[in-house]
């Protein structure tokens, strides 16, 4: 019988992690890991399967019942094929949620629906997994590239793919660096912050902002290639996370440790009890030399980063 598989890329927030959650814009893109899912027909269905896709199948039938969109429901084998690290930062859980809703979404009806939809129903899945996300994760997975996303409310979301990507000159200074894996879930960390909020209120607001700005002048420097303008609010970003009780102690020191070379900054929900996840690096051209050698010094393992532009794709 034949096959179906849909592709969703990793992603990565530039700027933005928790802030996103409080209303605030987010800055994020897709970068070239993959996590492909594939369906199709079989006779019974399978004794145990992730319960993932479970709900991205449920959800996706609801929504083509309800919306009178002829389909036909049957059983189903799957199979993932995915380089998409787990838990750390990278939008593992959004990757699946968009890649299994597209595929389903074909899969009952035998046509291929457009990406607005597939983040639509994708959001629904990650609300059964995270609570109350953002749903930064799923846009920048599903629809690609450099986007702007903000929520204002669950009925108000700014998705707007950028016209513009990271500028030539700066796409081989970026790295990741491990910090260690976090040990608390994402809503643990959500949850920190909100405590904050209830305990200090209008001064982790004002931080919360602060974050916005940043966020806005990396979009600025990505747009005019300004180099000192990225470091400056990479870092500023950085540090107001750091005020907001978000990245461990351990993490503080490898940053400490990685300045000298750029610009350094947690990505994702950060940790706080041990790692903190990755660590989003821009190293100056002429310190790219030095930074490699440290890294090989002190055995920390890390990635270059590579954009991508599709998003979700038939494969």
């Amino acid at each position: 019988m034949p096959q179906i598989t849909y592709s969703a890329p990793a992603k990565i927030l530039f700027s933005g992690e928790h802030s996103v959650v409080h209303g605030r814009p987010a800055l994020a893109i897709s970068v070239d890991y993959r996590f492909n899912f594939t369906l199709q027909e079989a006779d019974s269905m399978p004794a145990n399967f992730d319960k993932g896709i479970q709900e991205a199948s449920q959800i996706v039938l609801d929504y083509l019942k309800q919306n009178q969109i002829e389909h036909t429901q049957k059983n189903f084998n799957y199979q993932i094929d995915s380089n998409v690290p787990i838990g750390e930062g990278f939008g593992s859980s959004a990757c699946l949620s968009v890649a299994t809703t597209a595929c389903f979404l074909e899969f009952y009806t035998g046509k291929e629906f457009d990406k607005q939809t597939i983040y639509d129903l994708a959001y629904q899945v990650e609300v059964i997994f995270h609570g109350k996300p953002s749903g930064v994760d799923p846009a920048a997975v599903c629809f690609g590239g450099l986007i702007f996303f903000r929520k204002e409310f669950e009925y108000l979301k700014t998705i707007s793919p950028l016209p513009f990507g990271i500028p030539d000159s700066f796409k081989d200074n970026f790295y990741l660096v491990f910090s260690g894996s976090r040990v608390e879930p994402v809503l643990d960390l959500v949850a920190l912050v909100n405590q904050r909020i209830e305990k200090y209120g209008d001064f982790v607001k004002k931080e919360l902002f602060e974050i916005e700005l940043a966020t806005k002048n990396v979009i600025t420097a990505f747009e005019t290639a300004n180099q000192d303008l990225l470091i400056k609010n990479m870092n500023k970003n950085q540090k107001l996370l750091e005020q907001i009780g978000v990245v461990s102690e351990s993490t503080k020191e490898i940053i400490k440790n990685l300045l000298k070379f750029g610009a350094i900054k947690i990505t994702g929900a950060g940790g706080v009890k041990e790692g903190s996840g990755y660590l989003l690096c821009f190293i100056k051209d002429e310190n790219k030399s030095s930074f490699e050698n440290y890294l090989s010094k002190n055995s920390l393992k890390s990635y270059k980063i590579v954009p991508e532009d599709e998003g979700v794709r038939r494969v």
